[in-house]
């Protein structure tokens, strides 16, 4: 007991610093990872606990395969992946990324974020639309926990008919409808988000009117390449 209080306490420490040195996620709409720490992640130890079924499902994927299944939900801020050649594109993005996407591939022992890609029933964000819309107009919001500039930014939608209930997301299941380019930071506030910084886009986002994904990728503008990748579930509702 007392050796598993102080592993405890040394993974505490290390979840502060990571919150502290970290680098952001996605608060509207609200990105998976952030949704799941709301859930008794701590006891018991194989995460019967959870009340949200994805992510007690999502906690038992990475248990199971023997890696830390609370590493998923306090990492929240660092969903990222260095890729040197992103240059090159779409290409260099999806070698880099073959799989695991809501992860940004962190699939590793010592990094194990894989839970957050499985196909499970994902927490919505419910988004109002009018009848008949193909788009509605939101804002897109980011908690930058770090900020970095240059830096540029890719929306993509999950394709109708896809569900996430059901199928782990590959690329060709989405489409990429919206890039910005290098965009500076704003002042922000949020009851989600543990910085005073972050960015917003307005963007018109696709009308889907059942559970879907937009995944959001952040890219660093520097030779090391660091990429972040978020997942938010929506569902349009007229």
């Amino acid at each position: 007991m007392y050796i598993s209080k102080i592993l405890l306490l040394t993974l505490i420490s290390m979840i502060s610093f990571s919150l502290i040195s970290g680098h952001g996620y996605s608060i509207y709409p609200m990105a998976r990872q952030t949704l799941c720490p709301k859930g008794n992640i701590w006891w018991p130890d194989n995460g019967d606990g959870i009340t949200d079924d994805a992510c007690r499902a999502a906690f038992k994927y990475v248990q199971n395969k023997g890696n830390n299944p609370q590493f998923q939900f306090v990492q929240i801020n660092e969903y990222s992946i260095n890729i040197p050649t992103y240059a090159q594109g779409d290409s260099a993005l999806q070698a880099a990324v073959p799989s695991a996407l809501c992860s940004a591939y962190a699939t590793s022992s010592s990094n194990d974020k894989s839970g957050m890609s499985i196909a499970a029933p994902w927490t919505v964000t419910t988004i109002p639309v009018s009848a008949g819309a193909t788009n509605v107009n939101i804002t897109y919001t980011f908690c930058a926990t770090a900020t970095h500039e240059p830096s540029y930014w890719e929306f993509y939608v999950s394709n109708p008919g896809f569900n996430p209930a059901t199928t782990e997301l590959k690329w060709s299941d989405l489409t990429k409808f919206k890039t910005f380019g290098n965009t500076a930071n704003i002042p922000f506030s949020h009851p989600s988000c543990t910085a005073s910084k972050g960015y917003a886009f307005n963007i018109s986002l696709p009308t889907r009117f059942s559970n879907s994904v937009l995944l959001v990728r952040w890219q660093r503008d520097d030779p090391v390449g660091e990429t972040f990748i978020n997942c938010s579930d929506f569902k349009c509702v007229v």
